[in-house]
């Protein structure tokens, strides 16, 4: 998943074509997998996971606790995490990625 986003964000910024640049990083795994494990792009992805998997245990847990149903907070607590690390992990992408200085997003993109 690491390659494919960090791909996918090096694609968007016009650094490598969406091919090349996953083919780097499989070679970046295959050739210093300690080097691929330890960068910041990595952690992002693997932080994300983390907290998502962790976001629905601790719900399951508290709720099995308190005898009710778990899917609807699990469901909650998952997606509100979820959403806050991929938006999180995609400005740091973005950052760490990017070319240029940063743009006003459209007003109609927003609504």
């Amino acid at each position: 998943v690491a390659v494919i986003d960090k791909s996918v964000t090096l694609a968007a910024a016009g650094q490598a074509t969406l091919g090349a640049a996953m083919r780097g990083e499989a070679a970046k795994v295959v050739s210093s997998p300690k080097t691929f494990f330890s960068s910041p792009s990595y952690l992002w992805i693997f932080g994300l996971y983390s907290a998502t998997y962790l976001s629905a245990n601790a719900a399951s847990t508290l709720c099995d606790r308190a005898s009710v149903p778990s899917s609807g907070p699990k469901f909650l607590s998952t997606t509100l995490t979820n959403i806050y690390a991929c938006v999180s992990k995609d400005a740091a992408f973005a950052r760490m990625f990017g070319s240029g200085p940063p743009r006003v997003v459209p007003y109609a993109s927003l609504g």
